[in-house]
């Protein structure tokens, strides 16, 4: 189904958003990794008394400090949220208005439920910059043809169509989300755990024999466990997988309950199910730290 254009444009607005947020953090990062690098060795250029790996070092880190002065004046995270909040409230929007959900019931005079779901729409978005706006060729209506033609269906068509663009989806989203983060968090956790080891081992061999330069790994070592646990906790891994795999469990028992559903219960499951999905969009945030 056709969802409004404002909701695609926020999408697209909330995945560039979050691209730029994350690709500023991974450089910073590999930055410090850098500076570690470049202060583990000596570096002297003839005669010269200034060790020249500590300036290379001094620079990695001005930079990743400017980089982070740089970040907390764009505020990319805050953009992200903003824009996948308006996203994911105008998408349910256009599911309850299409489906007939409390509020949009398909016994409604189609004025009074255009005008409800107008005045729905009117908040959305307030804090968004839609930088790639959909062309639109019928003024700046967010009801699609598609989302008309499914108020026409008949209603087991409609919950046929519901329970497969809808709860389907998302519980194979969730279902697929959930399995990517814990692979993530499993690989981070496992590279942190070599770099440790490493480190350990090779911090017994400095305190029991001269190792020359090669000691200064030890270091270099602690920058890169110390990076691949602040990737973790910033992508939030294995916080995410327990709740995306929560959220899969809860859309396979309301695709269970669908085929129990009638006519006139209709409405009120549309409503239950579109509350879910805005209700764990809403933890998401809090997790993040954003209401």
């Amino acid at each position: 189904m056709e969802l409004a254009p404002f909701t695609h444009d926020a999408g697209l607005a909330a995945a560039k958003q979050q691209k730029t947020f994350l690709r500023f953090n991974l450089v910073q990062l590999a930055l410090l990794i850098l500076a570690a690098i470049a202060a583990s060795t000596k570096w002297y250029i003839g005669s010269s008394r200034v060790d020249w790996s500590g300036v290379i070092a001094a620079t990695f880190f001005g930079v990743g400090l400017l980089l982070r002065v740089v970040m907390m004046q764009r505020k990319d995270e805050d953009a992200w949220y903003s824009a996948r909040n308006a996203a994911e409230v105008s998408k349910s929007l256009c599911f309850q208005y299409a489906f007939g959900a409390v509020g949009y019931e398909r016994g409604e005079s189609q004025r009074a439920v255009d005008s409800r779901f107008v005045d729905a729409f009117g908040t959305i978005g307030r804090n968004v910059l839609l930088e790639r706006a959909t062309i639109r060729t019928d003024g700046y209506s967010e009801v699609t043809p598609d989302m008309r033609a499914v108020r026409e269906l008949t209603f087991d068509e409609m919950r046929r169509k519901y329970f497969h663009e809808r709860i389907e989806d998302q519980e194979h989203y969730y279902t697929t989300r959930a399995a990517f983060h814990l692979r993530r968090s499993r690989l981070w956790m496992l590279l942190m755990l070599v770099c440790q080891v490493a480190g350990l081992f090779f911090s017994l061999m400095k305190a029991v024999t001269d190792i020359g330069p090669v000691g200064g790994i030890v270091g270099i070592l602690s920058a890169f466990a110390a990076a691949f646990v602040a990737w973790s906790q910033l992508r939030q891994h294995a916080m995410l997988s327990g709740q995306y795999q929560n959220q899969a469990v809860q859309m396979r028992d309301y695709g269970r309950r669908i085929e129990f559903v009638d006519e006139k219960e209709w409405p009120g499951y549309v409503t239950a199910v579109e509350g879910a999905l805005i209700a764990e969009h809403s933890r998401w945030q809090g997790f993040q730290g954003k209401r």
